[in-house]
């Protein structure tokens, strides 16, 4: 995966390339960068996301082998990682997939702040029926969930949201 955000004019700069180390995890590799189906994210001008799929130590198929990175002048991070929980979502219920490459609801503000939309999956790995949200990761570290299908609608007497795959407008 390249990119020519911080790279020098007319350059590129490579974000992972299949077989090289994950930063920050020790015997796991990039299997593969991001795809046609999800390719590499500009946000709003303030860095890039793209997915990665993984492999090596403690990585299972379907579990925890996917992550989400973003970048900022060429620091890289995970924002999320397959199989990592989601806040206001019980753990045994539910655990974050994917983020949704169909609706491409992901925004990143000068502050810091990161909305997304996302999937979830039940711990070992199958899909839900019921399986969006939208997120937002602040500044200093955390998620907060905001929204999920299927959950009551505050202030909305008997309306549940109902699926938020690909239809949601996020700002920040």
């Amino acid at each position: 995966v390249f990119t020519t955000v911080d790279a020098k004019p007319g350059d590129l700069r490579m974000l992972c390339r299949e077989g090289s180390p994950v930063p920050g995890m020790p015997g796991v590799h990039y299997r593969s960068g991001a795809s046609f189906g999800f390719p590499l994210q500009p946000l709003n001008s303030c860095g890039i996301y793209f997915l990665a799929e993984l492999e090596g130590e403690g990585v299972v198929p379907n579990v925890n082998d996917l992550a989400v990175f973003f970048q900022v002048a060429g620091e890289q991070e995970i924002l999320l990682r397959r199989g990592d929980p989601v806040p206001g979502v019980p753990p045994d219920e539910a655990v974050f997939r994917t983020m949704n490459p169909s609706g491409w609801t992901t925004v990143w503000n000068g502050g810091g702040y990161i909305a997304y939309q996302g999937l979830l999956q039940s711990p070992d790995g199958s899909n839900l029926s019921a399986g969006t949200f939208v997120a937002c990761l602040t500044p200093d570290g955390v998620v907060h969930t905001i929204c999920r299908n299927g959950e009551p609608v505050p202030g909305v007497e008997g309306a549940t949201f109902g699926s938020l795959d690909g239809n949601t407008s996020i700002g920040i």
